[in-house]
C-alpha cells in the first residue's frame, strides 16, 4: 500500500517530468563523455608527446570534462527557463491526470524504469 501511495504522489508531482528530463539530459551528457576516454584524448597528441606529458594532458582532459559538464548544466537550466519547460511540463501532467483511464496520456506509472 505504501509503494502505491508513493507512486500516486509521484504521479501528481508537477516537477516529476522536469526531473525526468534532467535525468535524460544528464545521462546523455555522461554517455557523450564516455565516448572519449582519456587514452583516446591522449592519442590525439601523438605517442611521444602523450607519454612525456601524460600528467599535463590528464589535467587538461579533466578540466575540459568538468568545464564542459558545468557549462552544459548551466545551459540546460537556461533552456528550461527560457522555454518555460517547468510550467509546460506541469501543465502537461495536469492534463494527463484529468484524462479518463485509457485517454492516451502517458502516466508516470507506465514510464520505463531508470536505466542506471
Amino acid at each position: 500500500a505504501l509503494a502505491s501511495e508513493g507512486m500516486m504522489a509521484a504521479a501528481h508531482d508537477p516537477r516529476a517530468r522536469l526531473r525526468r528530463l534532467h535525468e535524460a539530459f544528464t545521462t546523455m551528457l555522461e554517455k557523450t563523455f564516455e565516448t572519449m576516454p582519456f587514452e583516446d584524448f591522449q592519442a590525439f597528441f601523438g605517442k611521444e608527446f602523450g607519454e612525456n606529458h601524460r600528467d599535463y594532458l590528464f589535467d587538461l582532459y579533466s578540466t575540459f570534462i568538468s568545464t564542459t559538464r558545468s557549462n552544459s548544466e548551466e545551459e540546460f537550466g537556461v533552456l528550461v527557463f527560457q522555454a518555460d519547460l517547468e510550467e509546460k511540463l506541469a501543465k502537461l501532467e495536469e492534463l494527463i491526470q484529468q484524462q479518463p483511464e485509457g485517454g492516451g496520456g502517458v502516466s508516470l506509472f507506465n514510464s520505463p524504469p531508470d536505466q542506471n
